[in-house]
């Protein structure tokens, strides 16, 4: 094992596994360590909203879907929505360790503030999803 994954190892983000069999040195497998981290997902499309829970082996734990009006949400109301949602997923997953929030939809952001600019699916502008979803 390389002096680049041995802490990543020993901080339980990789696994290993040897693979024997073979001659001359034994093989070592290096994966991400499902149970390292979870992140929750919450994808905007027309009418929907779809919250998910993913290890970071990139396994789907928990998936939901929500009917929504997305034109005539306002912006504090596409923030309940996605809030709400959030909160109703995360207990299903007691055990889960939960590093991010990841939100994605058609449209622009503002990389910088994490604002949701613009999108043709809801009729809001500039809606602060980073600092009120933090």
């Amino acid at each position: 094992m390389s002096t680049l994954i041995a802490p990543l190892v020993a901080g339980g983000v990789l696994g290993t596994t040897s693979a024997r069999g073979r001659r001359g040195r034994p093989q070592t497998t290096v994966a991400l360590a499902p149970r390292a981290a979870s992140v929750i997902t919450a994808a905007l499309s027309i009418d929907r909203l779809r919250t998910s829970i993913v290890d970071y082996g990139g396994t789907t734990l928990l998936a939901e879907e929500h009917a929504l009006d997305t034109r005539a949400l306002s912006g504090s109301a596409l923030l309940r929505a996605v809030g709400d949602a959030v909160a109703a997923l995360t207990p299903r997953a007691p055990d889960a360790r939960f590093e991010r929030l990841g939100i994605a939809f058609q449209g622009i952001t503002d990389n910088a503030s994490g604002a949701l600019l613009w999108s043709p699916i809801i009729n809001a502008r500039t809606v602060p999803l980073r600092a009120t979803l933090e």
